[in-house]
């Protein structure tokens, strides 16, 4: 039989690494999917269990969420990066074993990440063909394919005739006696027993049509989240009475890193760091190339994006603005990141609660993988861009933001609809996207032939550019609100893209708020008073 093994990080995808286990053992067997470290007995040296573990694996899936490849220590230094961090060490041995197959799993939407960003030891993950493991309603779709192909795959492996179906029942089952152990199960919230009971019942193939298993897992799923949310608010209730100020607030840190936000008793009111108070507005100059762009007022239509769980399109009408002409580069945000008063200081991320959760879990700022002043500054979150917006407000004293979809797409196309900056016809030679085999992006001055209308450069190719737009609801583009993790826009494609279709400029995406990504910048916006 085939064995396998989950792996994951538990602040990305552990949910979905559970839910993706409640699948796979009724098909494969409990004792051939090996999922949680957190499981070994004490004095076991883990690298020896992983290493044994993988080693008799045929297969390994490895969960890559959106914060999978960024996820950092108390340091504020990527785990990746660490030797002995557990998830490196399992790729490790199996990229490095050529019997064991290595199959990414991209939950949510989470990009496969690119070999320069990952540890050398481990690029060859890079090159693994990925899978989608996307959130409901199409999990099941996406975990039945995987079955049936992990089916074929051993059945390719093996001269067994006969092989398991995920639609096999126990000998005995009745699901009428099951579905009432589920019951029993939850309300008793013993979790492990109605997780497998609910596998069971639907691997079955014989769920009642009155019985709405999807919900039940949800329901399962959301009782099992506020359960370990409010067993380890407990832990840190009792740390508020007795601990340090700013142990409670690291381990809320600890505790967002799983369940965002949770803090019913408002405990981080409390025990939040006390930010620096804001410098007075001075003047500053960022280093070249840096020039605002006039945009002069005019209508802008943007494409109607709700197939895509996005706003609709409509028509607006916007006033003059100013747009950076390049997006902010390696050497601008390092001024940012090297100043006293600039990255270090609280005061940039107060504007809500989830910028300042970020901040506390990122004491120093991410690096980027790419070497060069020139080259667009990239793994800057939309919280980090928005602090830097901040910052540079108070240091010109003029009103400096992100720029909205609707900003972004008028100084990126003119007043004539075209597709592309350039015209209704893409002029490869005028950006940087995949087709250049460059794998990284390019100095932000490198194409002068790609500028808009406006003299706007770099709006199609090289980095996707965060937006301040939130990508699911309809705010009037002078009420976007900062607070909130749901997901911002992000427009004009990357260095990685390669569909030219994703490159127009009336083409909208979107990216959860934390992402880091090495394909992602930004450019700022000066508001005209």
């Amino acid at each position: 039989m085939l064995k396998l093994f989950i792996s994951y990080r538990r602040a990305d995808t552990r949910k979905d690494a559970a839910r993706l286990y409640d699948r796979l053992v009724p098909v494969f067997g409990k004792d051939n999917v090996f999922k949680d470290v957190d499981t070994l007995a004490p004095g076991v040296d883990f690298r020896e269990e992983i290493v044994s573990s993988i080693t008799q694996c045929d297969a390994v899936l490895v969960l890559i969420g959106t914060q999978w490849l960024t996820i950092k220590d108390e340091r504020g230094l990527r785990r990746l990066d660490h030797a002995t961090d557990w998830v490196r060490i399992e790729l490790e041995c199996a990229l490095s074993n050529d019997r064991v197959r290595v199959i990414p799993l991209l939950v949510d939407n989470a990009p496969m990440p690119h070999h320069v960003v990952l540890p050398e030891s481990i690029r060859k993950l890079a090159y693994k063909q990925s899978r989608p493991l996307r959130d409901d309603p199409d999990f099941h779709k996406d975990v039945d394919r995987l079955i049936e192909e992990l089916l074929q795959f051993n059945s390719s492996k093996t001269s067994t005739a006969t092989i398991p179906s995920a639609v096999t029942e126990p000998v005995g089952f009745n699901v009428h006696r099951a579905i009432q152990h589920y019951f029993k199960a939850f309300n008793a919230r013993q979790w492990e027993d109605a997780r497998a009971t609910l596998a069971t019942i639907r691997a079955s193939g014989r769920v009642p049509h009155v019985v709405e298993i999807d919900k039940l897992e949800r329901e399962l799923w959301d009782a099992i989240d506020a359960d370990e949310a409010e067993h380890d608010y407990d832990i840190i209730r009792v740390m508020f009475q007795h601990a340090s100020k700013s142990h409670v607030w690291n381990a809320l840190q600890r505790l967002w890193e799983v369940h965002p936000n949770f803090d019913p008793d408002k405990l981080a009111d409390k025990v939040r760091p006390a930010a620096a108070p804001p410098p007075r507005s001075g003047s500053i100059a960022l280093v070249a190339p840096f020039e605002w762009c006039r945009i002069p007022a005019g209508l802008v239509t943007l494409e109607d994006a709700s197939d895509f769980g996005g706003t609709r399109g409509g028509d607006y009408y916007l006033p003059p603005f100013l747009i950076g002409k390049y997006p902010i580069t390696a050497a601008q945000y390092a001024q940012f990141v090297n100043a006293p008063d600039g990255y270090r200081n609280l005061q940039w991320w107060t504007y809500s609660t989830e910028a300042m959760s970020w901040r506390a879990q990122h004491p120093t700022a991410t690096r980027t993988p790419f070497t060069g002043d020139l080259l667009p500054r990239t793994n800057v979150s939309w919280f980090d861009a928005i602090a830097f917006c901040r910052w540079l407000s108070a240091k010109t004293g003029h009103t400096i933001t992100l720029p909205t979809e609707q900003q972004w797409q008028r100084a990126a196309q003119g007043d004539d609809h075209r597709r592309y900056p350039t015209g209704n016809d893409l002029d490869k030679t005028s950006l940087h996207f995949t087709g250049t085999l460059l794998g990284q992006p390019t100095p932000v001055d490198q194409y002068p032939t790609g500028a808009s209308p406006f003299g706007v450069m770099d709006t199609c190719g090289n980095v996707w550019e965060w937006c301040l737009t939130v990508w699911d609801a309809a705010h009037p583009p002078d009420e976007v609100p900062l607070t909130g993790r749901a997901k911002r826009s992000v427009r004009g494609g990357s260095w990685g893209v390669n569909s030219e279709s994703l490159l127009q400029v009336t083409f909208r995406n979107r990216m959860e708020p934390d992402t880091e990504g090495y394909h992602l910048g930004f450019r700022c916006v000066q508001l005209i008073d």
